[in-house]
């Protein structure tokens, strides 16, 4: 399968998006040989896959091998934020290739093309994303709520009604997040 096949199913298999999304291409940057200037160590082997749709946009990071660590930090910044991953400018750093929120140790998926960064897809949250969304809440990393009339779980996706109304109180139908 070519490398947009790959990376077209890495991000299903954790956003859910389906033909929602298209990779349009896929920029492969590898860090071989890094560590700190006094280290004998082997070095560190680590890439990042920035994944690129016509809407969307994911970093892809996959920590090989990692053998030394001067409290390295770990993640990505903008102008407006910054994200950094588990146990970034720690120790602990070397435990970023046994860790996941894809479920395969070293690998770490983001969106990143939006003001927040999200780890997991619509429905679910936690670093490893595992954990589902309380039935108020919607959207990826279940950063959004709805308040649905009766307490109906909303949509994950969608954070729709099951019958288009909101509690009381509430307004912005079918959503209810008014």
């Amino acid at each position: 399968p070519s490398i947009i096949n790959l990376a077209h199913n890495e991000v299903n298999i954790q956003y859910r998006y389906g033909s929602k999304f298209r990779v349009k291409s896929v920029l492969i940057i590898t860090w071989e040989g890094g560590r700190p200037e006094d280290s004998d160590s082997e070095g560190n082997l680590f890439q990042l896959a920035l994944v690129i749709g016509d809407t969307m946009t994911f970093a892809h990071f996959v920590y090989s091998k990692l053998n030394s660590n001067d409290n390295a930090v770990a993640g990505f910044s903008s102008i407006n934020s910054s994200y950094s991953l588990p146990d970034s400018a720690t120790h602990d750093a070397m435990l970023l290739s046994e860790k996941s929120d894809i479920g395969i140790p070293g690998e770490w998926l983001f969106r990143v093309d939006e003001a927040q960064v999200y780890l997991c897809g619509a429905g679910f949250k936690g670093l490893e994303c595992i954990d589902s969304c309380a039935s108020s809440q919607w959207f990826n990393d279940c950063s959004r709520s709805c308040h649905c009339d009766g307490g109906d779980p909303c949509d994950q996706e969608t954070g729709r009604c099951p019958n288009g109304r909101c509690s009381p109180g509430w307004k912005g139908a079918p959503i209810c997040d008014e």
